[in-house]
């Protein structure tokens, strides 16, 4: 059920299409990626999900984020996957496996924690390795 959310959402990230990432959303939601714990900073709710957007688009070109496996647990989804992308300004090619840990509340994702250490991210789903 929630692996379907997570495609879904993977998809609507990669084409832009900020209506239906926003259904899938939930208002309050909770963005960490990599980058912002690095700096001690997270992001909150749509206006959070754009900035983050902006923050990639000013970065990369060609960003995607291809999914590899997904798996649920505890009511939560992990997305195994890699960041593919162009440097704007160095040109250099990105391709980083990394893992996504899901929340969910109401049907809509709540919370999106990235991990870089993918046997971390299953394991807060209750799958160790």
């Amino acid at each position: 059920m929630h692996a379907d959310t997570v495609r879904k959402f993977a998809d609507a990230f990669a084409e832009r299409d900020n209506d239906t990432a926003f259904a899938l959303l939930h208002e309050d939601v909770e963005l960490h990626p990599i980058r912002a714990q690095l700096e001690g900073g997270s992001y909150r709710g749509h206006d959070g999900y754009l900035e983050v957007l902006a923050l990639f688009d000013e970065d990369w070109e060609d960003l995607r984020l291809e999914l590899d496996d997904l798996h649920e647990g505890n009511g939560k989804a992990v997305a195994i996957a890699r960041l593919i992308a162009r440097g704007r300004v160095s040109g250099i090619d990105l391709d980083v496996p990394l893992a996504l840990l899901y929340e969910f509340r109401d049907g809509r994702i709540s919370r999106i924690q990235s991990y870089s250490d993918q046997a971390e991210a299953l394991a807060a789903i209750g799958i160790h390795q």
